[in-house]
């Protein structure tokens, strides 16, 4: 099974045109892990409040092996 990851707009360490490669340097690589979503209902008073969350779960990886995972 392959799969191919899509360069997100935000994210200059993937290589143009290439989906699949990842520029190496010194600089940190981010690498997106998922894009999740949810809306819940919160009560405001009487009025319910209807809030859209969509973070982005990305994996940062320095050079020296450090791993920082990350919401944004």
């Amino acid at each position: 099974m392959t799969a191919e990851l899509e360069r997100p707009s935000d994210c200059p360490t993937w290589a143009e045109g290439e989906p699949h490669r990842i520029l190496t340097g010194t600089a940190p690589v981010k690498v997106p892990l998922a894009k999740l979503a949810a809306h819940p209902v919160v009560p405001l008073g009487h009025l319910p409040v209807s809030v859209g969350l969509e973070p982005t779960l990305t994996a940062e990886v320095s050079a020296d092996g450090d791993v920082t995972i990350d919401a944004q």
